[in-house]
């Protein structure tokens, strides 16, 4: 349910750019979004089709491509992918487990591009 605010924020900000552009209508939105927001598809979709309801990007595909999680050993900089299901392990390098990993996907959360229809 955390997607909301999230959906509304996106719609308000496909809004603007496409009126910014002389859109008459959005046709198509893709995003991007990290594994680790725990967005889930119907509650995108569910959002998507209630909040963009009078707006120009009412109707819109929306294209969600999700971003695995993957972490880099601070010491080999081999990079790992996560595994969200195991909540009470911290993930580390299997070579170095002593060693501390750095984030380097998995919380994005943007626009990738707005498909529009012009006047």
């Amino acid at each position: 349910m955390h997607e909301m605010a999230y959906i509304v924020d996106i719609i308000d900000t496909v809004c603007a750019s496409a009126q910014k552009a002389g859109a008459t209508k959005v046709k198509q939105i893709t995003l991007n979004i990290g594994a680790m927001r725990d967005f889930h598809q119907e509650y995108i979709d569910a959002y998507f089709t209630h909040f963009s309801k009078d707006t120009l990007a009412e109707g819109a595909e929306v294209i969600v491509n999700f971003i695995p999680a993957n972490v880099r050993c601070k010491c080999c900089g081999a990079v790992l992918p996560v595994d969200l299901t195991v909540k009470d392990d911290a993930p580390h390098c299997p070579d170095h487990p002593d060693s501390e990993v750095e984030l380097v996907s998995g919380m994005e959360l943007a626009v990738e591009s707005i498909a529009i229809s012009r006047k």
